[in-house]
């Protein structure tokens, strides 16, 4: 009798048990991890760490302690009895024990917040100020952080008195003019800070003497030069001191009103004789005495004027339009002129240039001309010189031929245009154009076969072979015609 399936099922179900009954009581019980707390710093602020460790943890019989995030048996994240996590986000932490003998059971859970926390706040600090200046009523000092850093604050900000009120100066040094001994705070002032501590320096002021004055003082002057009326002449101190004056100051005709000039020398033109005077003015100086000199005036006879002579131009040169030439001044004197000044055309209107030399480029045969000016020279006839100016010419040709044609010593097989530079009689450029037509000549046969004889271009031929006819078709162009006559 053959057993079920379903008793076969059970037999092997309880030898399976039996078995892992023995097995069972060879290894002996197995103990379950506990499950511990978590520990560690529990609220952190983004882009932190923290480090999680367990207290009362005992494996048991599990090989280690393994860790999950969101949920137990979750997302395996590490292992361990201590571990650091970064989460940029409030995250649940699991653990339990695992491995050996040990079935996954219940894990211990903590919650780690993150808060998205502000930036720590660095403050200022000054290690050292400036020494604590003694100036005298009227006079200006600087106060200055010789040691410092701003840390997160804006820049230094400064103040009279207290460390309270409104600011009297910025920036690392300031510049101070008390009138009475005062004390000023600086400090470290805006981004992430609100007040905060100051740092104290104290500019003590006394009444002090004046100190000395010194007077200029002039040696001499230049000798008081005699010109003639509407000439210039320079006068000046050769030798002197200003002292503490801050400069030179000069009149004319008094030791008063507005002055006609400044520095150790001054350059004048008196239409009559002047008195100039000159002393040191400025600094701690009011007033003061006055040196002299006198520029005498008279009235002198003109020198003569003497008129620029031409003895020579260059050659008047011949040039091809869109070409440049020099032309000059070959041998002349300018006498009282200053200058040569040269025109277009005619000895008026704005002169086109100036020197001995000049370059032109005229587009058509033009007269220049040139004289001397400046100086007592007024309106002196000019001297002509004449630049011809020769064009380049142009020609065009119309041929038709037969297969090629030579043109200027080049054979042209095909139509087109072509051209051709040489040079005309006034050695400027000329300029040829050839249109050129090409008709190609033409060459055909004919094979016949005739009984006797056969009359072709108004010739009987009574053999055979091969027979030419030559003409000239429509284009003028030779044409061949050949008959192959059997």
């Amino acid at each position: 009798m053959k057993a079920s399936i379903s008793q076969l099922k059970l037999v092997f179900t309880i030898f399976s048990l039996a078995l892992l009954s023995l097995n069972t009581k060879a290894q002996g019980p197995c103990n379950e991890p506990s499950i511990p707390i978590i520990s560690g710093q529990l609220v952190i602020c983004n882009g932190q760490s923290t480090e999680l460790s367990l207290l009362n943890a005992n494996l048991g019989d599990a090989t280690n302690w393994y860790w999950y995030s969101d949920n137990c048996g979750g997302t395996l994240i590490d292992s361990g009895a201590v571990i650091t996590v970064s989460p940029s986000l409030t995250t649940a932490y699991f653990v339990r024990g695992e491995g050996g003998c040990v079935t996954p059971g219940q894990c211990s859970q903590q919650t780690v917040i993150v808060d998205f926390c502000p930036p720590p706040c660095i403050n200022p600090f000054i290690n050292l100020l400036s020494e604590p200046p003694t100036i005298c009523n009227g006079n200006s000092t600087e106060i200055s952080i010789i040691d410092g850093n701003l840390g997160d604050a804006a820049g230094w900000v400064w103040y009279e008195n207290s460390c309270e009120g409104q600011p009297v100066g910025f920036g690392p040094s300031i510049t101070v003019s008390p009138t009475v001994t005062t004390a000023y705070f600086v400090r470290g002032e805006g981004g992430c800070l609100v007040g905060g501590e100051c740092s104290q320096i104290t500019v003590t002021v006394q009444n002090c003497e004046p100190p000395p004055c010194f007077s200029p003082i002039i040696i001499s002057l230049s000798e008081s030069p005699t010109i003639c009326n509407g000439t210039s002449t320079e006068i000046s101190i050769i030798d002197g001191n200003l002292g503490d004056a801050a400069g030179w100051v000069w009149y004319e005709n008094s030791c008063e009103g507005q002055p006609v000039g400044f520095g150790p020398s001054i350059t004048v033109s008196p239409t009559v004789t002047t008195a100039y005077f000159v002393r040191g003015e400025g600094g701690c100086l009011v007033g003061g005495e006055c040196s002299q000199i006198t520029v005498t005036v008279q009235n002198c006879e003109p020198p003569p004027c003497f008129s620029p002579i031409i003895i020579s131009l260059s050659e008047s040169p011949t040039i091809c339009n869109g070409t440049s030439t020099e032309i000059s001044v070959t041998d002349g004197l300018l006498s009282s002129a200053t200058d040569w000044i040269w025109y277009e055309n005619s000895c008026e209107g704005s002169p086109i240039g100036s020197g001995l030399s000049i370059t032109v480029s005229p587009q058509q045969t033009t007269t220049y001309y040139v004289r001397g000016e400046g100086g007592c020279v007024v309106n002196e006839p000019c001297a002509p010189l004449t630049v011809t100016v020769n064009n380049p010419t142009t020609g065009n040709e119309e041929v038709t031929a037969c297969n090629s044609y030579n043109w200027n010593g080049n054979d042209y097989a095909e139509s087109g245009v072509y051209s051709f530079v040489s040079q005309n009689v006034n050695g400027c450029d000329s300029i040829s154009f050839l249109n050129l037509t090409i008709n190609q000549s033409t060459s055909t046969s004919e094979e016949v076969t005739a009984c006797n004889f056969y009359t072709w271009r108004e010739n009987t031929y009574t053999e055979s072979g091969s027979y030419t006819y030559t003409f000239q078709d429509a284009n003028g162009c030779e044409s061949t015609e050949i008959l192959n006559l059997t």
